[in-house]
């Protein structure tokens, strides 16, 4: 595509070499070219995802911003490669989406719903149950937002017009602690707010705005979880491996702060029959907690992990690694 696109800015007939350049009308031509033919090529992919998949009015016209995205999610983590995922792969899934629950009672209600979507006669979750799973998921989660976005909503329309002009949207993104932290995150933010404000009038009604802010705390959940994945590369951990500390991490974050106490890292190690003494893990978390704060995030517990590990095996020899989890001592843990 860019060959090609590359190619028409040079001139009819003309062979485009590393040698080449370009002035600005034909740079222009240029990208325009790219930019239609990455459009064309996405909204043929759409309806290719739309039709292999039998998508339905309600579930494409929900996911045509992201479809595509969602599709390669999905393939990402179906290792069977049979187009439909297990539970554990579905957890996967929703977490590479940015979907992560923030209380105990939704966290309940999001394992219903994958339970509900995973069909055993036919091995699995598929695509489109995946998404309609993730639709009930998002609808849930926006119910539980409900009264404390409709408050803020409130208190941020001064003028009682029942919308938010793009300001104002923006201010109370900010003051929910969603501000951009790079020009990518400004851009995809733009982008967000483009997308939610359905009717082009750049004002946005409490609908719209909680739509918004869903998919910009998912953004921002993304990006978090590609920092652990490449955190979890770095320690030569497998995703399958991430996710069951990701499970064994929340039972234990019963307020689903996203963070652990020293008290309750020290629960999880001892749930996960990981032999470290008190002296031990307190040094290692001291050294893994880089900004201080006096809590654990997830990511940071990785990184204590392999720590525990690497100083199990070098006192005693190369042996098993550790880190198999009982679930009915994280459980435990958990209610403790």
């Amino acid at each position: 595509l860019v060959d090609a696109a590359f190619a028409l800015a040079l001139g009819p007939g003309a062979e485009p070499s590393d040698d080449d350049e370009i002035d600005f009308a034909a740079y222009e031509a240029f990208t325009i070219s790219v930019r239609e033919g990455i459009g064309r090529h996405r909204r043929d992919r759409l309806h290719k995802i739309t039709e292999d998949h039998e998508l339905d009015r309600r579930i494409a016209q929900a996911f045509c911003h992201d479809l595509c995205e969602m599709k390669d999610r999905f393939d990402a983590v179906d290792s069977r490669g049979k187009g439909r995922l297990t539970p554990t792969e579905m957890s996967i899934f929703l977490s590479d989406c940015g979907i992560r629950s923030t209380s105990a009672d939704q966290n309940e209600k999001a394992k219903m719903i994958v339970s509900a979507a995973n069909d055993d006669s036919h091995g699995g979750i598929a695509f489109v149950d995946s998404l309609s799973a993730i639709l009930c998921i998002r609808k849930n989660a926006r119910d539980n937002m409900r009264s404390f976005l409709r408050e803020l909503f409130d208190r941020t329309d001064v003028d009682r017009s029942g919308c938010l002009s793009l300001q104002e949207c923006s201010q109370m993104l900010g003051r929910l602690g969603c501000n951009p932290h790079t020009r990518a995150q400004q851009r995809h933010i733009a982008y967000l707010l483009d997308i939610a404000d359905e009717d082009g009038s750049e004002e946005y009604d409490f609908e719209e705005f909680s739509v918004l802010f869903q998919h910009v705390l998912e953004m921002t959940e993304r990006l978090s979880r590609r920092g652990e994945c490449e955190m979890a590369e770095r320690l030569d951990l497998t995703k399958q491996q991430v996710e069951e500390y990701r499970e064994a991490f929340r039972v234990v974050d019963e307020e689903f702060t996203g963070s652990l106490k020293i008290a309750d890292v020290r629960r999880l190690v001892d749930a996960l029959r990981v032999p470290v003494s008190g002296d031990v893990l307190h040094e290692i978390v001291e050294e893994v907690d880089s900004d201080g704060s006096g809590v654990i995030e997830f990511s940071e517990f990785l990184q204590l992990m392999s720590l525990v590990e690497q100083r199990r095996r070098a006192s005693k020899g190369l042996g098993e690694s550790a880190g198999h989890i009982d679930r009915s001592s994280v459980v435990a843990a958990g209610g403790a």
